[in-house]
């Protein structure tokens, strides 16, 4: 394998999927066991299962469903509110 497969150490991947186990590293806070109990209940995020039934989320879509009811607050002003995805 070339060293051109391989991601430089300075640079950051971009993942388009992610393990449901792994959501707490995309969305800090949501646990996977909350992430389980909503597939369960038919609510949250869309998710994808492959054959072997791992359960995956697209990265875009978590970003999606987490932002998008934002609450503006005291401070927080059009132009400082806006997440740069």
């Amino acid at each position: 394998m070339s060293k051109s497969n391989f991601i430089p150490d300075n640079e950051i991947a971009n993942p388009i999927l992610v393990r449901a186990n792994k959501v707490g590293t995309i969305i800090l806070g949501w646990n996977p066991k909350t992430a389980a109990n909503w597939r369960s209940e038919k609510k949250g995020p869309p998710y994808y299962q492959d054959d072997r039934g791992s359960i995956y989320y697209k990265v875009d879509e978590l970003l999606e469903f987490f932002t998008r009811h934002q609450v503006e607050t005291q401070g927080c002003s059009p132009l400082t509110s806006n997440l740069e995805i």
